[in-house]
C-alpha cells in the first residue's frame, strides 16, 4: 500500500514538472498583446488614381511573412469587393506575371519577422512578432514630357507601417494574423482620401502595352512587370541577399553595369520612401533608370517603442520613361468622359484658347464641383499662354470660391482652403480694399488690427459670436518687410454639441521673413478657462501673446492679444 502511493505521489511530481517544463518552454498562454509600434508614414502626392488591383507580395517564403501576406489580402478582399486582390507567391517554380497595364495597380510588399531590430540599450519583450507592410510602386521619380497631365499614371498613395505583438508560443500564428489585420486597416485608412482627389482614368489611358526583356538578363524573382501611360516598361525585382547588404549591394551594381545602367547620385523622392533600407540610383542611357533598395542593419536610435524590421532581400526597380504620350483623341475623350477626373489629373494645364475659355466658364458655374477641384482649376490654368485667356476668370473664380467657403464654415477642410485663399489673395503682404473684395461674402468674417497701434498700445480684445462659425484675424505688419500677422478661428462643435474651437495661426519668422504655421484646440469645459494660441511671436522689439477662451454660456469667443516690449538691455 505504501509503495503505491509513494508511486502515485512519484507520477503526480513527475506530471507536474513536466506541465511546469512545457510552460516554460512555450511560454505564458496569455492572449496576443499589441505592444509598441513604429508610427505608420502615409501621405498623398498628387491626385489619387483608384485602384483596380492589389498584388499582396510576401517579402520572403517563411511562413511567418506568407501567413502575414494571405491576412492582409484576406483583410483588403472582404473590405474592397470591387477590386481585384491578388496573393502572390514567391516559390521559384511560380509563373513569372506577365506584362500588364499597371495604371491603377497597387502592389504590397508584406514581411513578418520574431528578431525585429531594437536599440542596444534596449531589452526586447520575448516572443514577438513585427509585421511589416509597404507600398511599393514609389520608387522611380521621373519626368515624362509625353504625359500631358500634371499627375503621373502612379496611386499617389505613399504608405510604410510596422506592428510589434506579443505572445506565447502557442499563440504565434494568432499574433501574426491580429497584427496584419490591423496593418491592413491602416492601410485602408490611406485610401480614405475625399472623393475629390481620386482620378479615374478611361481605358485608352491604361492599356499599354510593355515589351519583354527590356532592361536585359538581370536575373532575380520578377514580382511586377509592365507600363504606363508614363513607363513604357517597369518592373520589380527581388533578389536574395547573398551574404551582407553591402556584399549583395556590389554584386548586383556590377551585374547592371553589364546591362548597361551606371550608378548616379540620389534622385529625389518621397521621403521615408523604404524605410530600414538604403537605395543606390542608376541611368542607363536618358530613358532608363534604376533604383537598388537594400536592407539596412543598423539598429534604431535609442527612442521609446523604437525598432525596425529590415528586409531579408534586395529590391530593384526598373523603368523605361515612355516617348509617346496619349492621342489627342484619347486626351479629349477623356475630357468628355470623366470632366472631374480630367481636372484633378491636371489636364486644364494642356488646354489653351477657345476650348480653355469654354471648359473654364463651365467648370466656374457648375455648383457640383467642389471647393477643392475649383482651386484645382485656379493652379492649372496660368501658365503663360493661358493667362491672356483666363486672367480676369481666376479672379473671379477666387470670389466664387470665397463664397463657397463662407456657406462651408463647419466643414473640415475650412481651415486647409483658407490657407489656400490667404495664399492666393496675397493676405500676408496687404489687405487693400481690392484684396478684401476679392473675400466675397467672407468679407463679414474679417477683423483687421493695425500691427504698430498694437505694439503702442500692448493689448486688444475681441468678442465673435460663436454661431458665426469662423474669422479671420489680420494683423498688419510690425515692421515694413514682414508678413502680416494672421489667425483664422472656426467653430466645429464637439460629437456632444459643445462648442470646440480650432486655431490655426500664420506668423512671421524673424530670421527669414517667411511665414510659419501652428494650430490648436479649444473645447468649452464649463469653466470658461483660456489657453495660448500658437508660439509666443519673438518680434524685433517685443513679444506677441494670443489667448482664447469659450463662453458657452454667452455664446461667445474671446480673443486678447498682448504685444510685450523687451525691456533695456534684453
Amino acid at each position: 500500500m505504501g509503495v503505491l502511493k509513494h508511486g502515485r505521489l512519484s507520477a503526480a511530481i513527475g506530471a507536474a514538472v513536466f506541465l511546469l517544463a512545457m510552460f516554460a518552454i512555450l511560454g505564458p498562454l496569455r492572449p496576443v498583446e499589441l505592444l509598441q509600434d513604429d508610427k505608420s508614414t502615409q501621405y498623398c502626392f498628387g491626385p489619387v488614381f483608384r485602384p483596380r488591383k492589389i498584388p499582396v507580395i510576401p517579402a520572403d517564403s517563411g511562413p511567418l511573412s506568407r501567413l502575414a501576406a494571405r491576412t492582409v489580402a484576406d483583410t483588403l478582399a472582404e473590405a474592397l469587393p470591387d477590386i481585384q486582390v491578388e496573393l502572390r507567391g514567391l516559390q521559384d517554380s511560380a509563373p513569372v506575371p506577365p506584362p500588364e497595364p499597371l495604371a491603377g495597380v497597387e502592389p504590397l510588399l508584406v514581411a513578418c519577422s520574431d528578431r525585429p531590430l531594437f536599440p542596444k540599450d534596449h531589452t526586447p519583450p520575448q516572443s514577438v512578432v513585427a509585421v511589416r507592410l509597404d507600398t511599393l510602386d514609389r520608387a522611380l521619380s521621373h519626368h515624362c514630357r509625353a504625359w500631358p497631365f500634371e499627375a503621373n499614371s502612379g496611386n499617389g498613395i505613399y504608405f510604410h507601417g510596422v506592428r510589434l505583438a506579443g505572445s506565447g508560443v502557442l499563440m504565434r500564428n494568432r499574433a501574426v494574423r491580429q497584427v496584419a489585420r490591423k496593418l491592413a486597416g491602416e492601410f485602408l485608412k490611406a485610401w480614405r482620401v475625399p472623393p475629390d482627389t481620386v482620378c479615374d482614368l478611361t481605358e485608352e489611358l491604361q492599356a499599354f502595352a510593355a515589351p519583354e526583356n527590356r532592361f536585359g538578363e538581370l536575373g532575380g524573382q520578377l514580382l511586377l512587370a509592365g507600363s504606363d501611360p508614363t513607363r513604357s516598361c517597369f518592373e520589380i525585382r527581388r533578389y536574395p541577399l547573398t551574404g551582407t547588404p553591402e556584399e549583395t549591394g556590389e554584386q548586383l551594381t556590377a551585374l547592371l553595369q553589364r546591362n548597361g545602367f551606371e550608378p548616379v547620385e540620389r534622385r529625389n523622392r518621397p521621403r521615408h520612401h523604404m524605410a530600414a533600407s538604403y537605395e543606390i540610383d542608376f541611368e542607363g542611357g536618358d530613358r532608363l533608370q534604376a533604383r537598388l533598395h537594400l536592407p539596412d542593419r543598423s539598429r534604431p536610435r535609442s527612442e521609446k517603442g523604437s525598432f525596425s524590421v529590415p528586409l531579408d532581400c534586395a529590391l530593384l526597380y526598373l523603368s523605361e520613361i515612355s516617348s509617346a504620350g496619349p492621342s489627342p483623341e484619347a486626351v479629349t475623350r477623356f475630357r468628355k468622359l470623366k470632366p472631374h477626373s480630367f481636372l484633378r489629373a491636371g489636364g486644364f494645364n494642356g488646354l489653351t484658347g477657345r476650348t480653355l475659355a469654354e471648359e473654364f466658364d463651365r467648370v466656374a458655374a457648375d455648383p457640383q464641383y467642389s471647393i477643392a477641384e475649383l482651386f484645382t482649376l485656379y493652379y492649372t490654368t496660368r501658365g503663360a499662354g493661358q493667362l491672356p485667356v483666363c486672367g480676369e476668370r481666376r479672379s473671379r473664380l477666387l470670389t466664387r470660391i470665397a463664397d463657397r467657403l463662407a456657406e462651408d464654415r463647419q466643414s473640415a477642410a475650412f481651415m486647409n482652403h483658407m490657407s489656400s485663399l490667404r495664399n492666393e489673395v496675397g493676405l500676408e503682404k496687404s489687405c487693400t480694399p481690392e484684396q478684401e473684395a476679392q473675400l466675397g461674402r467672407l468679407r463679414p468674417l474679417l477683423v483687421k488690427l493695425d500691427g504698430p497701434e498694437l505694439a503702442r498700445t500692448g493689448t486688444a480684445e475681441l468678442e465673435v459670436p460663436l454661431e458665426q462659425g469662423a474669422f479671420l484675424l489680420w494683423i498688419s505688419p510690425f515692421l515694413s518687410a514682414w508678413p502680416a500677422q494672421m489667425l483664422t478661428v472656426q467653430n466645429r462643435p464637439a460629437p456632444d454639441g459643445k462648442p470646440r474651437c480650432r486655431f490655426e495661426g500664420w506668423s512671421p519668422d524673424e530670421s527669414s521673413g517667411a511665414s510659419c504655421s501652428y494650430s490648436r484646440h479649444l473645447e468649452a469645459d464649463g469653466r470658461g478657462r483660456s489657453i495660448s494660441i500658437g508660439p509666443r511671436q519673438s518680434l524685433s522689439e517685443g513679444e506677441l501673446y494670443f489667448e482664447g477662451s469659450i463662453d458657452a454660456e454667452a455664446g461667445k469667443f474671446r480673443l486678447k492679444i498682448r504685444y510685450k516690449p523687451y525691456l533695456q538691455g534684453d
